[in-house]
This record gives structure tokens, C-alpha cells and sequence, in this order.
């Protein structure tokens, strides 16, 4: 790149210097800075994952050992503040065939309208009929809560289904399973985030 030997002549405050003589030659432009953005950048942030993993790594802190559940009464309910809303608190036991049958003890606030009434204290349905009388499936958290129970691990998955307005839902869920004796899978906490999911396909 050529220097227009003129500008050379000026002071750095940009007075010209005695003697100097004005050139109107074009100047050969350099390279501009490249431009800044006007706003920060915008990152989606998935909050039922954030928050779910926030919870799993509670849960994991309450262990003992890695194949250890940690104790039910281990949980205070005011660690469990930010997440009460959508929490859903499951206690269990032996149905025929020796089947895991499930209580819904404690449903949070954001649930009720997710589930369409309120489960506290009531059974939840068999797997082979997973329907509320509300019309909602429970198969995905009926499923989720027997493999829990089995393993005496954290399970999680994500599905989609539409809504009593017909809308398309995402629903993200976490089970952690609990001990109340300290020997088996007895108490669940169950995370449920649901939100509208986007529509990829045609108009």
C-alpha cells in the first residue's frame, strides 16, 4: 500500500505543517477495522436442561458412594426451591407380579396445569393404561419411573406430544430416585419442563 508522502507533514493533532502544500491526489483507501456488533450476541439458552442438570448434580452430591441412593430425608424442601414448581414427588411400592406401582405425593404448581388436575395423593395409572382422566399420557414418566426403580439410577428423556389446544409440546423429564430406608429405590423426584416445540415441517 502507497503513503501519500504529504500526510506525513502534519501534526499529530492534525495541524499542517508550514510550508505545507495541500494535494488533492486521490489517496488509495486502507483496510477498516471491521465493524463491531451494535448488539451482544443473543444465545438461546436451554433452561430445562440447565436446570435439570442443576438438580442431577444435587442428587449426585448426596450420595455416598457411586451406587449409593441418596437418603430422602437428605433434602431440605428449601434447596429444592428453584425447582419446586416443576417437581413432581413419587413414592412407590410392590404391585401384583411384583410391578412397581406409583403415588404421586407432591405435585408442583406449574403441573397441575401440565397434568390437568391434581395427582397429590393418588395412584398413578398401570402402564397398560397410561391415560389420566384428564385425557394426558403418563407412559413417558410411568416409564421413566420403572427403569429408575429398577436400576436405582437417574434416568431422563424427551418427547414431544400435543396439547389439549393442539399445540406441539416438548417435554423434557428427569427421574432421581430416592431411598426413605437407605436399601431401596423408595421416593422419586420427578422434573417435568415442558414447552411449545418449533414446527420444522411444512406450512
Amino acid at each position: 500500500m502507497s503513503v501519500d508522502k504529504n500526510a506525513l507533514r502534519g501534526d499529530p493533532l492534525g495541524n499542517k505543517a508550514e510550508g505545507f502544500t495541500e494535494s488533492h491526489a486521490p489517496v488509495r483507501p486502507g483496510f477498516a477495522p471491521a465493524p463491531r456488533p451494535r448488539k451482544p450476541l443473543q444465545i438461546d439458552v436451554d433452561f430445562a436442561a440447565t436446570l435439570s442438570q442443576k438438580l442431577r448434580a444435587l442428587w449426585d452430591q448426596k450420595r455416598t458412594s457411586a451406587h449409593a441412593l441418596p437418603l430422602a430425608s437428605s433434602f431440605d424442601p428449601l434447596e429444592l426451591r428453584q425447582w419446586e414448581d416443576n417437581l413432581l414427588v413419587v413414592g412407590t411400592q410392590r404391585g401384583f407380579e411384583n410391578r412397581p406401582r406409583f403415588t404421586a405425593i407432591k405435585l408442583g404448581r406449574c403441573l397441575l396445569e401440565y397434568f390437568g388436575s391434581d395427582l397429590s395423593r393418588t395412584l398413578l395409572p398401570p402402564q397398560h393404561t397410561p391415560k389420566l382422566a384428564s385425557g394426558h399420557d403418563m407412559l413417558p414418566v410411568l416409564q421413566l419411573l420403572e427403569a429408575a426403580y429398577r436400576s436405582k439410577g437417574a434416568r431422563d428423556g424427551q418427547f414431544t406430544g400435543i396439547a389439549k389446544n393442539g399445540t406441539l409440546l416438548r417435554t423434557d423429564i428427569l427421574v432421581l430416585p430416592l431411598s426413605v430406608t437407605g436399601h431401596q429405590a423408595d421416593r422419586f423426584l420427578v422434573l417435568i419442563y415442558a414447552d411449545e416445540a418449533e414446527n420444522d415441517g411444512p406450512d
